[in-house]
């Protein structure tokens, strides 16, 4: 069962109560990440993530750990555009630990001084492992040309410059103004006693409540771009996609998720059958899908030798034409479904899952929906809406390209879709 409650400082508390599993999940989730960041603060929703684990007033970095450690349990956290999370899952009768830590970790933390410094190395390297990775290289190019100087263009980490040039002092007052209960949000899903649950927060944290005057993001513009960027690497990373409204209803949302796993979530779906195994044009070939609070991102992506470059966009627009001019036949509208719910029933096994999925809803709209509500939602989805989405999302006018990785690509003529 799923429920919603506020502590009495104002921060919301979702919980699903699932009684026949043994474990819990906890997470702790600063609703700001590197969107809501000023020009001198970038990359410190996700330096402040690292600092969360060097120490509170009562734990060193060794007994946060360890505490977690020594019962079974596990702890992390990540940062994302519009968010920060703290969480963890273990058995469910140490509970009362996870609660203990995790608030310790975030309402607590000491934010060393001395850890600031050597911190700063590890982010670096971090950053320097992404710009090893071509997929990452690429999809960061592709967002900073569809959306420009927008905010959530910007990488999560911060560029190297940022992080050699952040200030201790900057960071501690980052953290201080994060701490607010509206910018606050507790997740919990797994077998626990929801009063009891209630109760260990309320004596965890100690937040006064603030009047909250709610900030309105503004949504990205998409700038139309199709590029072909050269690099040092052996093959081509493709970014090919577009952004858009957030969907008004939740209805629209899973109509998506079914349009989106009949081109390319899945071994069975057009792009992998089609370009990757009858045709041999690329390794990997996928959509993704991500939703922000003010937009959504729908890209395909695929990785390919430069001599395939043209005939994998050919055949990618092939795909697309063909998808404009007939919508999905009813035995994939009835497979993607079936996938779907599939999928779901299985993830619904891990509370960690559970515990995420309550947050992306409550993002979307604060209404939490039910596996069995999201699979009525699937099943309930006919081939025109499938063939309004394909509209209204895949004109050609509509979608942006990147192309990158080897050297001289940029010389190379770009094929077209117009």
């Amino acid at each position: 069962m799923i429920s919603k409650g506020r502590l009495s400082c104002g921060i919301p508390v979702l919980a699903e109560t699932v009684s026949h599993t043994q474990t819990v999940s906890l997470g702790l989730w600063i609703l700001k990440g590197s969107r809501d960041e000023q020009e001198n603060q970038k990359g410190f929703s996700h330096f402040l993530e690292h600092m969360f684990f060097k120490g509170t007033g009562g734990r060193t970095a060794f007994q946060i750990v360890q505490a977690l450690d020594k019962v079974g349990g596990s702890v992390n956290a990540f940062t994302e555009k519009e968010q920060i999370c703290v969480y963890c899952t273990l058995p469910k009768k140490h509970l009362r630990i996870a609660i203990d830590v995790l608030t310790d970790m975030v309402f607590n933390s000491r934010l060393p001084e001395d850890e600031f410094s050597r911190e700063k190395q590890v982010i670096i390297n971090e950053i320097r492992e992404y710009e090893d990775s071509p997929e990452e290289r690429a999809y960061d190019r592709f967002l900073s040309r569809l959306w420009h100087d927008h905010p959530l263009a910007r990488k999560i980490t911060g560029e190297m410059e940022d992080i050699q040039n952040a200030e201790y002092a900057d960071l501690c007052r980052f953290y201080e103004k994060l701490l607010s209960p509206e910018n606050l949000l507790i997740s919990v899903a797994g077998n626990f006693n929801l009063g009891q649950v209630m109760e260990l927060l309320e004596s965890g944290i100690t937040l006064k409540p603030r009047k909250f005057v709610p900030v309105k993001r503004r949504p990205p513009s998409r700038k139309p771009s199709w590029e072909y960027d050269s690099a040092s690497f052996n093959q081509v990373q493709v970014y090919l996609g577009t952004s858009f409204p957030v969907f008004s209803t939740a209805a629209e949302f899973y109509h998506f998720f079914v349009l989106s796993t009949v081109m390319g979530e899945s071994m069975s779906s057009r792009l992998f059958q089609n370009l990757r195994e009858r045709s041999g044009l690329c390794y990997s070939i996928f959509s993704l899908r991500t939703f922000f609070s003010c937009t959504g991102l729908w890209c395909f992506y695929a990785n390919t030798s430069p001599d395939l470059l043209s005939p994998l966009l050919k055949a990618m627009h092939g795909e697309i034409t063909a998808l404009q001019k007939e919508p999905p036949s009813s035995e994939e509208l009835k497979d993607a479904v079936s996938h779907l719910c599939g999928s779901m029933i299985l993830s619904m096994e891990d509370m960690e899952t559970r515990m995420k999925r309550m947050v992306r809803h409550y993002i979307q709209g604060e209404t939490i929906h039910s596996v069995q509500e999201s699979i009525a939602f699937l099943k309930n989805t006919k081939r025109e809406n499938l063939e309004k989405l394909t509209g209204s999302l895949l004109g050609t006018e509509n979608l942006n390209l990147l192309a990158f990785g080897t050297r001289n690509l940029h010389k190379r003529k770009k094929y077209s879709f117009i």
